[in-house]
């Protein structure tokens, strides 16, 4: 029998409200209990905060859709995914519709020209 609690997975909108509660000075327990999360998990938000806060600010919309990402790992291959949004944002802003399938070429296209 796993005599583990329960598994309870926070996302960055609510880690930021983790972080902001710990800043107020609100006590481990009644943060744990208003979340739901284990101590570990308290600690490992606290312990990753400069990650968690420098990926927030680093978006375009910083906390739009926070509420449904619950990692800060990004793009195996920033460079290609950046070069991707940027063909793309050009594409649209030059009011060219854009399908699945030309995105899935431009990566390509990308990859191939950074060595991926």
């Amino acid at each position: 029998m796993n005599k583990r609690g329960k598994y309870t997975t926070l996302n960055l909108e609510e880690k930021m409200k983790v972080l902001s509660r710990i800043e107020a000075g609100r006590s481990l327990k009644s943060v744990m209990d208003e979340f739901g999360i284990s101590k570990s998990t308290f600690y490992d938000i606290k312990k990753n905060k400069k990650l968690i806060l420098d990926f927030v600010l680093k978006q375009d919309m910083p906390l739009v859709g926070a509420e449904k990402r619950k990692r800060t790992t990004g793009a195996k291959y920033g460079d290609v995914d950046d070069a991707v949004y940027m063909w793309y944002q050009q594409k649209r802003s030059a009011g060219v519709p854009v399908r699945g399938v030309e995105l899935q070429a431009a990566a390509e296209r990308f990859a191939r020209c950074f060595g991926r």
